[in-house]
């Protein structure tokens, strides 16, 4: 549970959150306190500008905040969903004063060690007027996708109400969350992430299917394809693990370079033998 407190003056407040990671008298649990104008309550999703993974399990919103406002003073809060044991959902929502921020400071923490964990940040997925908060739009998936691992893969960040697949070979699927807050961190953190075949996930607000059947009919025809690609198991649990940190493009070809480099030195002996294999 928790409760809201008031102050007599900011002076008083700031004293109290000194206090924050103390334990309470004659008990086991730690204070967790945050400023309620800034922090905590339940503002729109759509207010927030970032989405984190990858969170450890008894990270608060307080703590996110915090961990946050070491990088720039324009954070306004943030938020931590938690399951029924009060454990959060491995992830989390930052809101900011400056939307224009969010890709920079994206960036900037990309990777922070937060209590312990390399955590991924990415901006969170625009909201669609004309869509809801719950139901995601997922195509580009490799043909012969099955169902079971789509909800793998995306029951990760919440339980799902349905998954309706489409296209020949599965290519594309709408998919609907029981809460608003798994649906935008998983289109958030799974976006454009490639697939075993190279293929990049891409993921939208769903609109209703009367407003959608043109655009399922030309995702239809333009992943047309006879070749079925056979998925184990454990593929959605491997892709699952996309909550963790990846590395940039240009730390992928700096390591590309690395291996090349550690090939063709492995691959010939030292000395003048290695010179002539070399030249000839």
């Amino acid at each position: 549970g928790y409760a809201i407190l008031g102050f007599v003056s900011p002076e008083s407040a700031e004293r109290a959150m000194r206090q924050n990671g103390q334990r309470l008298p004659n008990r086991k649990v730690a204070l967790r306190l945050a400023p309620c104008s800034s922090v905590s309550g339940r503002k729109p999703l759509a207010s927030y500008q970032l989405c984190v993974g990858n969170l450890a399990p008894q990270l608060s919103d307080a703590e996110l905040y915090n961990g946050f406002r070491s990088f720039s003073d324009i954070v306004l809060g943030a938020r931590v969903p938690v399951d029924h044991s009060g454990r959060n959902r491995g992830f989390g929502f930052i809101r900011l004063s400056d939307d224009d921020a969010a890709g920079p400071l994206a960036v900037k923490a990309h990777g922070f060690q937060l209590s312990g964990r390399a955590i991924t940040v990415r901006q969170c997925l625009q909201a669609d007027a004309t869509a809801g908060n719950r139901t995601l739009f997922v195509s580009n998936l490799e043909p012969g996708t099955r169902e079971d691992w789509l909800r793998k893969l995306l029951g990760v960040f919440g339980d799902l109400e349905f998954v309706e697949q489409g296209g020949h070979g599965g290519v594309f699927a709408r998919v609907g969350f029981s809460e608003a807050e798994g649906a935008l961190a998983a289109a958030s953190l799974l976006q454009g992430r490639v697939q075993s075949s190279g293929r990049q996930l891409r993921f939208r607000w769903a609109k209703p299917l009367s407003t959608d059947s043109q655009r399922l009919q030309a995702f239809s025809q333009r992943f047309a394809t006879p070749k079925v690609v056979e998925h184990t198991d454990d593929m959605g649990r491997e892709l699952a693990k996309s909550l963790l940190p990846q590395p940039s493009i240009s730390e992928r070809q700096f390591q590309g370079e690395d291996a090349n480099q550690e090939t063709s030195q492995s691959s010939f002996p030292e000395g003048p033998a290695a010179k002539s294999q070399r030249i000839g």
